[in-house]
């Protein structure tokens, strides 16, 4: 890895790490998960505090830090087992933070509905309750065949 990309990994990794501690200290509600996202408290979550976040929460799961998940590092968490393959793009049996990070931005791009640049609460929102009713969806047909 070079270095501009260590000291960026480690600069995002830092400033979630404080984001992190504060939903630790018991912010349970989804207004509350927001505002530990937007770290710089402008009312919106950018790219960049949505990797932060996603980022702390990859290299707390790297036992090994060479910046890849395998299925043992994942494997005593229920929701990085259960989407271990959808985020193994290259299906090498690894999570690489490449990877990782690309189902970030796509997951931003998805959740960005006005495309700029910047997640409101109300984007976030909307986008929960559209991926429950996908679920819900998917959940009545499964029961009905």
């Amino acid at each position: 890895m070079n270095l501009k990309k260590h000291l960026y990994t480690l600069a995002c990794t830092v400033v979630a790490a404080g984001a992190a501690g504060t939903a630790q200290a018991g912010d349970t509600t989804q207004a509350n998960w927001f505002k530990v996202l937007d770290w710089d408290a402008d009312g919106s979550v950018s790219l960049v505090e949505l990797q932060a976040a996603r980022n702390t929460r990859f290299f707390n799961l790297d036992g090994n830090k060479d910046y890849r998940l395998s299925r043992q590092e994942t494997s005593r968490n229920a929701d990085w087992k259960s989407r271990f393959d959808r985020l193994d793009a290259n299906e090498d049996g690894h999570i690489s933070l490449a990877e990782f990070e690309t189902k970030g931005r796509t997951r931003f791009q998805a959740i960005d509905e006005n495309r700029d640049g910047q997640i409101t609460p109300h984007e976030a929102l909307a986008f929960q309750r559209k991926v429950r009713r996908h679920w819900e969806q998917n959940l009545k047909a499964r029961k009905s065949s």
